[in-house]
């Protein structure tokens, strides 16, 4: 069964339907997100947000945090963005440490996603 959500074009969702919602994973997400982050975040970070809602564990955690890294940086906070992006490093290393991955493997990991997140935010971090 296909997803009954209408596309901001106005044809219909390609992906399969989860059941009982009648919706995919994304469009699910989407419901389940605006009730908590979907007033305060752009249609863009919304979308993102919903994308993070479809990974599971710690890369769940990690992709929502970015999404709301982007959107402090966005609204002018940069102190508030340095702060979380020492949470998201925090977050990477404990995901590492569960990963049981070497010391080499998380700095590479950080230095991309802070690379990563430099060029969405346009600073060098």
């Amino acid at each position: 069964m296909r997803c009954l959500a209408i596309l901001k074009s106005g044809r219909p969702c390609r992906n399969n339907a989860r059941s009982p919602d009648d919706l995919c994973v994304l469009h699910a997400g989407a419901r389940e997100r605006d009730g908590f982050y979907g007033k305060n975040l752009s249609p863009d970070a919304q979308q993102a947000l919903a994308a993070a809602g479809q990974l599971e564990g710690v890369d769940s955690e990690i992709a929502v945090l970015r999404v709301l890294i982007r959107q402090v940086f966005t609204l002018g906070d940069v102190e508030e963005a340095r702060r979380s992006i020492d949470t998201l490093c925090r977050t990477l290393r404990a995901g590492h440490a569960l990963d049981d991955r070497s010391a080499q493997q998380l700095q590479t990991s950080l230095d991309r996603v802070l690379d990563t997140l430099g060029e969405d935010l346009g600073i060098s971090l």
